[in-house]
């Protein structure tokens, strides 16, 4: 892999947990904006996508301090 390549690479993997985190955030405001409204399923069901998200977020912070990418 080329320094170029490790670079983009870096720079896709962090934006993949940045959007991930603004969607978490948007998630989380929208499930509490229906509890506000008393609609508690739909506000568990935004969480449990919430939840989903940020997991990936997780898992693509994880597998770069795992040392699993070429560029460590």
């Amino acid at each position: 892999m080329t320094p170029e390549e490790k670079y983009e690479h870096i720079i896709m993997q962090a934006m993949d947990i940045i959007m991930n985190s603004g969607d978490v955030r948007n998630l989380a405001a929208q499930a509490f904006d229906k509890i506000c409204e008393g609609d508690y399923e739909a506000a568990k069901e935004l969480l449990k996508e919430a939840d989903k998200v940020q997991t990936a977020a997780h898992v693509t912070q994880t597998e770069n301090d795992s040392g699993r990418y070429p560029w460590r």
